[in-house]
């Protein structure tokens, strides 16, 4: 628009300032995604990388330029391709995915499993991008599978010792034979189901005021290197920002996020647990709400967290505890056994080398 002698007038100092504080806070939260942990990517309409973070770029290898070349389906796990491209499609007709597992693989054909998120971006009601952000996995599905074959053979180590103890019953019926004392199975697959909470979350928990900005929450998950922050209303109420909503809010476009308040886009009420919740329940309970993480509250007062990584990792530990104590508990009855075996053996010699007479007389005979 021009004045009346043709030239472009001048901006108002009021319209300089807010394009000034906008560009200032657009940068700060693109600088936010470049510092990022997670995988953070966008794709046009057609399916073509226009955004890579470089923390996708370390992972998977390629560079910024190299990443615009390719489109989503040529980063994808051929077993998994048909999975993302209906996930594509839904998020074309403005669905909302919440979760999303699958397998990327890197320039150096490495494997990368991930979940995460993503969103469409909509400009007037046209398709125009997609936005994800995810988070690599692969250690902890390792970690579960070892887990899961663990478990396996703690079951059959299980069955075997009670295998044991059938057989020792069955040739104490068999000869005879009065023993003190016994020998106990212990019960070791349920073990880790005693494990609280308390003893494995972590705490103190990064937290923040409900009426601070997108930005500022931004910014302190960076600096904490937290995937979610547990938010503390007015009135005492608890509620959660995760990288999740920031994918949704950048989905809108990065502006004003200086002017957005945590308030707006967290989720409250949580679902919280306690101290005294065992990591199964807490496990169980994830699973069954489709989250990630449990405020851990004691008497009203916050006092930890837990995520389903760290879960996991408790769970490890604590199979591996008792495979350790089966395995123990396993030799010394194995130990016991033979010996118990080896006074079978005496003892039988020992009746069958007396005379009939005299072993008649043992059993009463006449």
């Amino acid at each position: 628009m021009q004045d009346h002698q043709g030239n472009n007038p001048t901006p108002s100092k009021g319209g300089v300032r807010q394009q000034e504080q906008l560009t200032v806070s657009e940068g700060r939260f693109r600088n936010l995604l470049e510092q990022a942990n997670d995988l953070i990517q966008s794709a046009d309409a057609s399916g073509r990388f226009v955004y890579v973070n470089p923390a996708w770029q370390a992972l998977l290898g390629y560079s910024a330029e190299e990443a615009r070349k390719l489109t989503f389906e040529q980063i994808i796990a051929p077993e998994y391709l048909e999975l993302c491209r209906q996930v594509y499609e839904r998020l074309k007709r403005g669905e909302v995915v919440s979760t999303v597992e699958t397998v990327f693989v890197g320039k150096d054909r490495q494997r990368i499993i991930v979940e995460g998120n993503v969103s469409g971006q909509f400009n007037k009601g046209v398709f125009v991008a997609t936005w994800g952000i995810f988070r690599n996995v692969t250690e902890r599905k390792k970690t579960e599978e070892m887990l899961r074959l663990r478990t396996q053979e703690l079951e059959r180590m299980n069955a075997l010792m009670v295998g044991r103890e059938q057989q020792m019953v069955e040739m104490k019926r068999k000869y005879g034979i009065q023993t003190s004392g016994g020998v106990t199975i212990p019960v070791v697959l349920r073990q880790f189901e005693q494990v609280m909470v308390g003893t494995v979350m972590s705490s103190p928990v990064v937290t923040i005021n409900e009426d601070e900005s997108l930005l500022v929450a931004a910014r302190m998950m960076a600096e904490k290197a937290v995937g979610a922050l547990v938010v503390v209303t007015a009135r005492g109420r608890l509620g959660i920002i995760t990288e999740r909503d920031f994918l949704t809010q950048t989905a809108k476009g990065l502006k004003k996020a200086d002017k957005i308040s945590v308030k707006s886009v967290m989720s409250s009420p949580v679902i919280t647990v306690s101290p005294e919740t065992t990591i199964d329940q807490a496990s169980h309970l994830l699973k069954e709400m489709h989250i990630r993480r449990l405020p851990v509250v004691n008497q009203g007062q916050l006092v930890g967290i837990v995520t389903q990584t760290t879960l996991i990792l408790a769970l490890r530990e604590q199979v591996i505890t008792a495979l350790k104590r089966n395995m123990e508990e396993l030799k010394r009855m194995n130990t016991l056994m033979v010996g118990r075996e080896l006074m079978m053996v005496k003892l039988k010699r020992r009746l069958q080398e007396q005379p009939t007479a005299q072993t008649k007389g043992l059993y009463g005979g006449g």
